[in-house]
């Protein structure tokens, strides 16, 4: 089939050459004798394609005839892939995706064409339909206006929770459960492997959904058997692997969004199919740990929404209402940024600032002013990395907290705090 699609692909390529020569199984694919020459198969090849288009008008969401549309505006049309994008009002990205799908179908199409045989009482025996099942289940993407309304929800999730953390772990335990109801009624058994504690730079609810959406393809490619869930990780990746065996599936599954979900936040998805064994593999940027936040503020209230701001990012916010209590917090658990407000109820913010800046353990760690009192100029002068003014936003909060971080890492800021004032 694989070679079958790959002649086909050639033959519209060449569709308008008069030279080109086909290969023999496409004529007897498409109903034409090589003796009426390429001719011929090309124009029976139009009628079939614009056969297929006219028959899938009509259906519900009119997937399979938006598909035949792009080769027909490619092929027959000999449209660039780019006037045809615009044409169908599509990214270019997505035109070359629908046209890949688009020939695996027609290809699909006729190879079914070229060895359909009768079966016994016109009856299928059931690893021909299961067979068939498979073949039908890993070939369905979904269509291009549910891809714009994923690429809608991750940029509204990005929004949202611009610096996302996922407790792989977590997540991955839960669409097992969530799984295992659905791969029950196939008879297929679900479970995960042991696997370290993981965090990866990706929303919970992208990767959960991401993982349900293979988990649900590989399912359907199966009768019987078992589907295995491993994390793993090493040298800044977080490998989530999927595998099932036996499939049925001879094809690749169409995973579109998934793909859509992972590319998004910098991952990549493989599959391989081989011994009757399916594997999906996401790979995604690891997080090693938590970044430390401590806010010195009398304000619970406020901390609290602090708290909420930061909920599925990487930061992890302690407190102190009391700036006395500030330099036995760096002997217990040292921060890697402290957001300090001014008016404190036991010493004057910028005073603590100030013992900040010269305390051999503090003065590295960036730390953000943040207050009712406007005074960034003097903020910055008495070492602080960042001023924000209160009241704060939570898009602003997180905008800060990574700019200080990023900052942190630079040669210019640690030079700058080993060379901090003593007086």
């Amino acid at each position: 089939m694989e070679e079958f699609r790959h002649e086909l692909q050639d033959v519209l390529t060449h569709l308008h050459d008069p030279d080109f020569e086909p290969a023999e199984q496409l004529y007897a694919a498409l109903g034409c004798g090589r003796e009426q020459g390429s001719a011929a198969l090309q124009l029976a090849l139009v009628r079939r394609l614009e056969s297929l288009q006219l028959a899938e008008e009509g259906a519900s969401d009119g997937q399979t005839a938006t598909e035949m549309r792009v080769l027909h505006q490619r092929f027959v049309a000999k449209l660039t892939q780019e006037e045809t994008a615009n044409r169908l009002h599509m990214s270019l990205r997505t035109l070359q995706r629908v046209q890949r799908r688009a020939v695996y179908l027609l290809a699909r199409d006729l190879w079914k064409h070229l060895h359909a045989t009768p079966t016994r009482d016109g009856v299928e025996t059931g690893a021909e339909a299961a067979a068939e099942m498979a073949e039908e289940v890993v070939a369905t993407p979904p269509t291009t206006d549910w891809r714009a309304q994923v690429q809608d929800e991750l940029a509204s999730l990005g929004r949202i929770s611009p610096n996302p953390v996922a407790d792989v772990g977590g997540i991955v335990a839960s669409v097992v459960k969530i799984g295992q109801a659905a791969a029950s009624k196939r008879g297929v058994i679900v479970q995960m492997l042991p696997s370290p504690p993981l965090s990866a730079a990706i929303h919970s609810s992208a990767l959960r959904q991401a993982l349900l959406t293979v988990l649900e393809r590989v399912v359907q490619t199966m009768t019987g058997g078992e589907i295995t869930l491993h994390a793993t990780g090493e040298g800044g990746v977080v490998c989530v692997t999927v595998s099932g065996a036996p499939t049925f599936a001879s094809h690749l599954p169409a995973l579109e969004v998934a793909h859509e979900i992972i590319e998004a936040y910098g991952g990549s998805l493989e599959t391989a199919n081989a011994d009757r064994q399916l594997s999906v593999r996401i790979r995604l940027p690891a997080i090693a740990s938590k970044i430390r936040v401590l806010v010195v503020d009398d304000n619970s209230d406020l901390v609290t929404f602090y708290q909420r701001f930061l909920a599925g990012t990487r930061y992890e916010i302690t407190h102190l209402t009391e700036g006395k209590h500030l330099f036995a917090q760096f002997e217990a658990n040292a921060p890697d940024i402290i957001v300090l407000d001014v008016l404190l109820p036991d010493i004057d913010g910028w005073e603590l600032l100030t013992y900040l800046h010269e305390h051999p353990r503090s003065r590295t760690v960036p730390a953000i002013v943040s207050s009712v009192v406007r005074g960034e100029e003097l903020a910055l002068a008495l070492g602080a990395a960042a001023y924000l003014p209160k009241p704060v936003r939570r898009q602003e909060f997180i905008q800060t907290l990574d700019r200080v971080l990023a900052l942190a890492q630079t040669p210019a800021w640690k030079t700058r705090a080993q060379n901090a004032i003593t007086g």
